[in-house]
């Protein structure tokens, strides 16, 4: 059986689950959107896209028939979308310049990544019992080298699809056909797994058993089961008991 997975639901930034960039507003913690202590730069220009959009005008867009706050937008299109396009709900005009400074202050925190409890376990006992084992991701090489770089798993994965290597990205199945393509199976003989909707929608366009995880917490499991996932598991144990 060939397993095909995700990243978001492997790796997390130490104490939060991802980074973050801060914001405060009239004094108290505000909304938060990337990586924490940001520098001014990066912290300047958020803040102002997150003021435009109405993100730090209170609780207004928190009631129903409002507008989602840019941050929920943001979190809903997490493991699918590029960058880009996640810069653009914020501020269209200033698109270039938050992903620079995203970049610029994410790059380093990939020192401080580490993996979700039990995923370091659940990789090598798959490699064990002779699974192959690809990744498809929305992020570039680049970034995927820098978590490779302080989480050594690289070695376990036969095919890893970064948004460089295809054309169109999750949801569309193409990239986890190129996993397949790489690892010389076919969709009836693998399974996807993944803790986004574009996950669970790439893989089942892609004609794959597809399964959604839980631990990531950026999507919730309704989410993953309205994308027409599989089956769904709450921890590592558990997924390697369905394989």
């Amino acid at each position: 059986m060939l397993l095909v997975v995700g990243t978001g639901w492997s790796f997390r930034g130490k104490d939060a689950g991802s980074p973050r960039i801060d914001f405060r507003y009239g004094g108290d913690r505000g909304h938060s959107l990337g990586a924490s202590s940001a520098p001014p730069t990066a912290q300047t220009l958020f803040r102002q896209a997150l003021l435009k959009n109405g993100a730090l005008e209170g609780d207004r867009n928190d009631h129903p028939g409002q507008p989602a706050r840019p941050r929920k937008q943001i979190a809903a299109l997490v493991g699918g979308s590029n960058l880009h396009d996640q810069m653009r709900v914020l501020d269209p005009s200033r698109v270039d310049d938050l992903v620079r400074v995203y970049r610029e202050h994410n790059r380093p925190l990939h020192d401080e990544l580490e993996a979700f409890d039990g995923v370091e376990e659940l990789i090598a006992s798959l490699a064990a019992q002779g699974r192959k084992l690809g990744i498809v991701t929305a992020k570039g090489h680049a970034t995927v080298e820098l978590a490779f770089a302080v989480i050594p798993l690289e070695h376990y994965f036969g095919a890893v699809v970064t948004a460089d290597l295809t054309e169109r990205h999750k949801p569309d199945p193409e990239p986890v056909l190129k996993a397949l393509e790489l690892l010389g199976s076919e969709p009836a003989h693998a399974a996807f797994v993944g803790d986004s909707p574009f996950d669970v929608e790439a893989g089942k366009a892609a004609g794959v058993f597809t399964i959604g995880v839980s631990w990531g917490k950026i999507h919730p499991d309704q989410r993953l089961r309205d994308a027409g996932a599989d089956l769904i598991v709450h921890s590592p144990e558990e997924l390697l008991a369905v394989l």
